[in-house]
């Protein structure tokens, strides 16, 4: 190999390194030139709902069973064979209206009986009074003895007894005749008859011939736990929650099909003891039933107010989340535009929309009016970076506040209506449907 075909490799090579040393020079002079970068990285938007206070009337959801305003077994109060039945099973019947007529041929004929008794004894009574008058008179010339004349008035007074006897017995024969006739003691539906024409009825039998029962207006037989009594008058006590006012503590009622009943009942009275098996308390509320679409023995939700919580501070649903310890959090923007991650507590849902918290912050825990909730665009951010921010509406609320809310309920059981606890998992819970009661 020639020495001058090793010289021209080696020229060869260094102008192949002088070429490339060249470009990388000319594209590291131009790394900076702003015109050959991407576009700048942008700040990320969400949607916040600032948290505003209301008052917030609360309510819990309990269950109820209607029972009739009045209740009346029909029984035979005579013995004897039921001649007709003068009702239709199921109509509406009015007090004293006549239900049976039971055979009355032997209680006429007592009845009888007992009209001429009384005219025997009323005969004998205005004889004994003839003699003991005319004694009375003969007496004074000494015309009788004077035993003969108390002889005369101890037989008088026996008439009278005897008169008197005599009315006992027509009046019990004359109560006996009516019995025959089985009257209504109230006015309402009747039921299924439990005899027919024909059968053999006695006086105070168990089986009541027919019941009937009043059912405009009815009872609503609502429980509620002791321990819940207690919750509620401690809140009441200290203040936590305030007397609802007297237009407020309506109690609706929801039907077994889920529909709302479209009278509202009214509180009547709390039971003084606690069920011995049941630990609950048992309250009475009435209710209107003029189309009778309310049965007795039928269940229904009644939603029941308890108090109203002032200045409380809505959380939509939606912008809650849970932390790897199980912990409800919401992530708002602050002061600074900054994402920061707070705890939140609370026991109630209102209209299964939004948590019910109180205001006060406790270092990462807590919330305070003027707080902005992230509600949309959650997945694009984590607490520590920063955020513009655009308002967006309360789901499923009125926006005024100050004005008294309804309809705050008891919150489901931990994780119910929430996100996961990773930040970024945007969705969770829709309003109005996540968080309800359990029933």
């Amino acid at each position: 190999m020639s020495k001058s075909w090793i010289g021209a490799g080696c020229v060869s090579a260094l102008r192949v390194l002088w070429l490339l040393a060249s470009v990388g020079l000319l594209f590291g002079c131009g790394g900076d030139d702003p015109a050959r970068q991407g576009p700048p990285m942008q700040m990320p938007k969400v949607g916040v709902v600032e948290m505003k206070p209301r008052d917030v009337l609360t309510t819990v959801d309990l269950t109820g069973r209607v029972a009739p305003h009045a209740t009346a077994e029909v029984r035979p109060q005579v013995n004897g064979i039921i001649l007709k039945r003068m009702f239709e099973e199921g109509s509406n019947v009015k007090s004293g209206q006549q239900l049976y007529q039971i055979n009355p041929s032997v209680y006429q004929a007592q009845y009888e009986n007992a009209v001429a008794s009384r005219k025997k004894a009323e005969t004998a009574l205005n004889n004994a009074r003839r003699i003991m008058d005319r004694y009375a008179e003969i007496i004074k010339v000494n015309g009788v003895s004077r035993q003969e004349y108390d002889n005369a008035q101890s037989q008088h007074r026996a008439a009278e007894a005897d008169l008197a006897s005599a009315d006992a017995a027509l009046k019990s024969a004359r109560i006996n005749l009516d019995y025959t006739k089985v009257l209504s003691p109230v006015s309402g539906r009747v039921g299924i008859s439990n005899f027919t024409e024909g059968a053999l009825v006695t006086a105070g039998q168990p089986t009541p011939l027919v019941a009937v029962q009043q059912m405009d207006p009815m009872y609503i037989d609502i429980t509620q736990s002791s321990a819940d009594f207690l919750r509620l008058q401690r809140n009441l006590q200290s203040g936590a929650l305030a007397e609802a006012e007297e237009n407020a503590v309506g109690v609706k009622l929801v039907l077994e099909d889920g529909l709302p009943y479209e009278h509202e009942a009214r509180m009547m009275l709390y039971d003084a003891t606690v069920s011995k098996s049941t630990g609950a308390i048992t309250m009475r509320a009435t209710v209107r039933n003029p189309s009778n679409l309310l049965l007795p023995g039928m269940f229904v939700r009644a939603v029941v107010a308890e108090g109203i919580t002032r200045g409380a501070l809505l959380v939509p649903l939606g912008a809650v989340q849970r932390t790897p310890r199980g912990e409800a959090a919401v992530l708002i923007v602050n002061a600074q535009n900054q994402v920061e991650q707070r705890i939140i507590q609370s026991s109630r849902i209102y209209n299964n929309a939004a948590w019910i918290v109180l205001p006060g912050k406790n270092g990462p825990v807590g919330l305070e009016a003027g707080d902005k909730i992230i509600l949309e665009g959650v997945n694009r951010v984590r607490p520590g970076v920063p955020a513009e921010t655009y308002p967006v509406p309360m789901p499923g609320l009125p926006e005024e506040a100050g004005s008294t809310e309804a309809a705050a309920q008891t919150a489901p059981p931990a994780g119910a209506g929430v996100q996961n606890s990773a930040p970024g998992a945007e969705g969770g819970a829709k309003p109005g449907t996540a968080g309800e009661t359990p029933q």
